[in-house]
């Protein structure tokens, strides 16, 4: 996988770019932006939702230039999911704090919503997983006989090695909010 953490300032328009691999794009702001294919008219996006996830299997590759029409700035990732084919079966995750949001062809994404105080046992997976904090929180993350305590902000991540035994408490007042993606 390759992760592109963008930003655009109020005003700024990227250039024309490629995208050809598939890929998670996850909004990390609510921001009015527009978009323009090559050789075809601008278009409004409208506001991106902070906090969400879409998969694109990008089959067909998108040119095109994204601009911040927004006083704000604007923050999304895209992970780029750089294997050819699932090289794994990845069965959809369940349990309390997870909500599934889409099953694509080489990753399943779920929403984590977590509450202050509360506990989070990771699933039992044969697939690693990623976990994007789509909002500011305190987090304390036992992976193994490791500890470590986290101040997150929108677009940190953690790496879940496959198999991984663990947990996630929100350690502060705020929640846990944060994208899971279990690749194939």
């Amino acid at each position: 996988m390759r992760i592109l953490d963008v930003r655009l300032g109020p005003g700024d328009t990227s250039a024309y770019h490629v995208h050809r691999t598939p890929s998670v794009f996850i909004t990390l702001t609510h921001t009015r932006t527009g978009s323009q294919l090559r050789g075809r008219p601008p278009a409004t996006s409208g506001y991106g939702t902070a906090g969400s996830a879409t998969y694109d299997s990008l089959v067909i590759p998108r040119i095109h230039r994204v601009w911040n029409e927004d006083s704000t700035w604007f923050h999304v990732m895209d992970i780029e999911l750089t294997g050819q084919y699932p090289s794994r079966e990845a069965l959809p995750l369940t349990g309390q704090y997870l909500q599934g949001l889409f099953q694509g062809g080489l990753a399943n994404g779920y929403r984590l919503n977590l509450p202050a105080g509360a506990t989070w046992v990771f699933p039992s997976t044969t697939s690693p997983c990623l976990l994007v904090s789509t909002d500011s929180s305190v987090a304390t993350f036992r992976l193994g006989t490791d500890s470590q305590t986290r101040y997150l902000q929108p677009g940190h991540f953690q790496w879940l090695e496959a198999g991984c035994q663990g947990t996630i408490r929100a350690a502060g007042a705020l929640p846990v909010e944060a994208i899971l993606l279990q690749l194939k």
